[in-house]
């Protein structure tokens, strides 16, 4: 089994770290104090080539300021402007015009985002229903019946001693006869079988069965 660390972007210094909420090997900075900003900018939602591009513009940016809150504040505006479909932040006027000042001092990198791509779920067949241990519900009572008339003649004063002659014991092998039937024809066509017939012949009118 082989297991992965999640990569994540270090949004104060941009390098990449391990794990999303932990504190980078770098600059030791730590978690944003908002969870689902910090996993946005990790391998789970971004694939890490793209983290890595984020992370020279979080560099370029650093470069144009020593306050290093108001260069966090100001790629994340960068973020939420260049790239909304990853971030969207709420921000006053003042601030997002600062921002934009200290990132219009020069050109940035340029960034494609790649996001990671979600994991198909495993979808069910629509016939799922009708197979494996679901189809067996007929089974039940039929094994009741059968196993109710072998404890009937076990505990007979012969134990299984069958008398034709008498109505319950004729009338206990007829049951359990009819039980055996019963299985025998719900093995040959499973629920399963008649359902996707059902299905073709309301799919194609034209079909008979």
């Amino acid at each position: 089994m082989i297991v992965t660390m999640t990569r994540a972007l270090c949004l104060k210094c941009g390098s990449i770290k391990i794990g999303a909420l932990c504190p980078c090997s770098k600059c030791h900075a730590g978690s944003t104090g908002n969870h689902a900003v910090d996993i946005t900018f990790s391998d789970h939602c971004i694939v890490v080539d793209s983290l890595k591009q984020l992370g020279t513009v979080i560099t370029a940016i650093n470069k144009r300021s020593h306050d290093p809150n108001l260069c966090q504040m100001a790629f994340l505006h960068y973020v939420a402007t260049s790239h909304p479909s990853i971030l969207s932040i709420g921000m006053s006027d003042e601030q997002a015009a600062m921002c934009q000042q200290l990132i219009d001092k020069a050109p940035l990198p340029p960034v494609k985002i790649t996001k990671v791509r979600p994991r198909k779920q495993r979808q069910r067949a629509p016939n799922a229903a009708y197979e494996g241990p679901a189809i067996r519900w007929w089974l039940i009572l039929p094994l009741i019946i059968f196993s109710a008339g072998i404890v009937y003649f076990l505990f007979r004063e012969i134990p299984l001693g069958i008398s034709f002659t008498e109505p319950a014991d004729n009338a206990v092998l007829t049951v359990m006869v009819a039980a055996v039937i019963y299985v025998a024809l719900k093995i040959r066509h499973p629920p399963s079988v008649k359902k996707r017939r059902q299905d073709i012949g309301r799919s194609n009118p034209f079909r008979l069965f």
